[in-house]
This record gives structure tokens, C-alpha cells and sequence, in this order.
């Protein structure tokens, strides 16, 4: 006969070491007296800690007729008014590039008096945030601002789910990622700084087939939070919940 409990895990919990790191391995200590047979994740409170410019969309490379150029934003939490500034501090006054936002458009600029750019899509990881493809090179083509307008309008929402990825779970919507063992995921639907709270709201849990089944004692379980993208996300060292639906069995039960 199959039993169910529920296990929450608190990274605040002297029992497990560096539970703030992501990946998370988890030691359930599941004695010999009983068997796992399933295992989903019931819910979640996971801080809003995701910068919108992190290390893997923070990279401009761009070039003129005599030189290369690299900026690389700080990693952070920006607005478009800081995202700019943090710009054209850098280049306005030693080479006269200059970022500014068209009110009408939505969508950035960039101007100079006296020399055209290429922005260069081979090295740049920041097209997608700044309003261009990412695998397309863009052309100033001449100094007018509608000109150098880029394609889209800048997107600095930052991440808009959270996907949690499991060694006990199957839910297939990264395989295009090369990720296929996702048991959630989970809205980014509060400002940065707050608390995203989920509960998995399938009907009956102990009938959820995104999970495996194992009839074998589970003693390490492995979480890791990805982004859509795949990019494993950085929780600042910041404390955070996850609560487990367990399906288990003794053993003369199997």
C-alpha cells in the first residue's frame, strides 16, 4: 500500500549546507523502511532576485572603419534611463556615440557626429534587449536619428518564468533548449525584489505523469533553476522554499 507525505525545504534550514546555490542537491535521507515510487513538486517561494542585464545579455561589440569596441554593462537591475547613462558614460565624451530613447518610437538610438558604426552581431549578446536580431549585424547608416533608430523597441522586462528542472521529473517544454526533465514552471508575476509564490495547481497530485516513477529508495534529489534559455539562474545567495509531494511505499508493500 502506497502512502504520501509532504516535504518542505527551507534553505534557512541548519540541515543543508549551501541550499542557497543553484544547482541544489538535497539529501531527503529516506530510510531503508521505505520506497519512493513518486516524486512532483507541490509549490515554491522563490525570491525575484534575476537582474534584467546579467552576464549573458550584457555584451555590445561594434566597430567604426579604424577600431573595434567591446561595452559590457555592469550586471544588474536597470531601468532604461540607467541602462542608457550607463552607455553613454562610456562612450559620448571619447568617441561621441550616443544612446538616447525616440519618445515617439519607443525604441533606442544611437547617433553620432562624424563617423557610422557597424554594431556586430558575432560576440554581442545584448541584441535581444536593445531592439535588434541576434544574428543580424546593424548599419548606422547615416547621422539622422530615424536613421539609427534600432528595429524593436528595448526589452528590460528581465525573465518571465522560472523553469525548474529536476532529476525525478519529465515536462517537455524546453526540448528545444536540449532540456527535458522540467517538473514546473513558474510565473515571475511581482516586481523585482518580492516573492514569487507557486502552487501547482494540477487537481489530484498523486496522478501527475510528469513525474517518475521509481519503487527504489530516492536519497538525492537535484534541482536547478533555469531561465528560458536554459541560462541557470543566480539567486544571489537569497533564501527561497520548495515544497515536494511524496509518493512512497514500504517495502514488503512491493
Amino acid at each position: 500500500m502506497s502512502y504520501s507525505y509532504v516535504l518542505k525545504l527551507n534553505s534557512r534550514d541548519s540541515n543543508y549546507k549551501n541550499i542557497t546555490t543553484n544547482p541544489i542537491q538535497i539529501d531527503l535521507g529516506n530510510s531503508g523502511n521505505s520506497l519512493v515510487q513518486r516524486i512532483v513538486i507541490k509549490g515554491a517561494s522563490i525570491p525575484h532576485v534575476f537582474y534584467n542585464v546579467n552576464a549573458t545579455n550584457n555584451i555590445l561589440k561594434f566597430r567604426d572603419s579604424e577600431s573595434h569596441y567591446t561595452f559590457t554593462w555592469p550586471v544588474g537591475q536597470y531601468t532604461i534611463t540607467s541602462f542608457i547613462n550607463a552607455f553613454n558614460n562610456e562612450f559620448t565624451g571619447s568617441i561621441g556615440l550616443t544612446c538616447s530613447l525616440n519618445q515617439l518610437t519607443n525604441k533606442l538610438e544611437f547617433l553620432s557626429g562624424y563617423r557610422t558604426y557597424t554594431f556586430e552581431s558575432n560576440g554581442s549578446t545584448c541584441f535581444s534587449i536593445i531592439g535588434l536580431r541576434p544574428t543580424e549585424d546593424f548599419f548606422m547608416v547615416n547621422t539622422a536619428p530615424l536613421g539609427n533608430s534600432l528595429l524593436f523597441m528595448p526589452d528590460l522586462s528581465g525573465i518571465r518564468n522560472v523553469y525548474i528542472e529536476t532529476n525525478f521529473s519529465s515536462m517537455h517544454c524546453l526540448d528545444s533548449k536540449g532540456f527535458h526533465s522540467y517538473g514546473g514552471f513558474v510565473p515571475v508575476d511581482v516586481p523585482f525584489g518580492s516573492i514569487i509564490h507557486y502552487i501547482n495547481q494540477e487537481a489530484n497530485l498523486n496522478d501527475i505523469n510528469r513525474s517518475k516513477v521509481y519503487s527504489q529508495n530516492l536519497s538525492k534529489v537535484e534541482v536547478i533553476l533555469r531561465d528560458v534559455n536554459g541560462n541557470i539562474l543566480d539567486l544571489q545567495n537569497q533564501p527561497f522554499e520548495l515544497t515536494f509531494h511524496i509518493i512512497a511505499a514500504h517495502t514488503q508493500d512491493l
